[in-house]
C-alpha cells in the first residue's frame, strides 16, 4: 500500500484527519478523524437537497475527491451514498 500518510497532505481538502493505515489481513483500512454531519444518502432523502446549485456542487466535490484518490493509486472498494458524510 503507498503510504497514506505521504499523500495526506494532497488530500487534507477532502479528508479528515487520518489516525491508522495500514492492512488488516487481505483488506486495507484506515481510521480517520470523526464528522460530524450526515450521510450521502440521507441528505438527499431530506429536504435540504432540493437546491439543483447545491446538489451539482456536492457532485463535484465527491467527483474531485475521488478523482484526486485515484490519482495517489488511493481506492476506496466500498464507496456509496451510506458512507459519504455532508457536513
Amino acid at each position: 500500500m503507498r503510504n497514506l500518510k505521504e499523500n495526506y497532505e494532497c488530500l487534507l481538502n477532502y479528508v479528515k484527519k487520518v489516525f491508522m493505515a495500514g492492512k488488516c489481513k487481505f483488506h486495507r483500512m484506515s481510521v480517520m478523524e470523526y464528522v460530524k454531519g450526515c450521510t450521502l444518502n440521507d441528505w438527499l432523502n431530506s429536504s435540504k437537497s432540493n437546491n439543483r446549485d447545491l446538489r451539482n456542487r456536492i457532485a463535484k466535490e465527491i467527483l474531485q475527491t475521488i478523482k484526486k484518490c485515484h490519482d495517489l493509486k488511493i481506492y476506496h472498494g466500498d464507496l456509496h451514498s451510506k458512507n459519504i458524510i455532508i457536513s
